[in-house]
């Protein structure tokens, strides 16, 4: 095993997963990655405000890891970058 993923929120899929339901084992899935120590293959679509502040609390905590299927903004792609992640 060389990362943990796919992870992440995809708000465009509501409907299949509520937004709670996401936010909670995104988070677990979070706390995996920091207690393995394994880079992260995440996810985001149409959710970056909640993306990006759960990424800030754990980033110190977690490895790292790549950003795919991004939808969000120029500036929200440059908070991920700040943030060391990959696109």
């Amino acid at each position: 095993i060389v990362a943990i993923g796919e992870c992440g929120l995809d708000y465009d899929r509501l409907k299949f997963c509520p937004k709670e339901v996401q936010l909670q084992w995104f988070e677990k899935q979070l706390s995996l990655a920091e207690e393995t120590k394994l880079p992260m293959f995440l996810h985001m679509r149409a959710a970056g405000d909640d993306f990006l502040e759960i990424m800030e609390k754990y980033r110190g905590r977690i490895p790292g890891g790549v950003v795919h299927s991004f939808t969000g903004t120029q500036q929200e792609l440059q908070q991920l970058l700040d943030l060391d992640f990959f696109i």
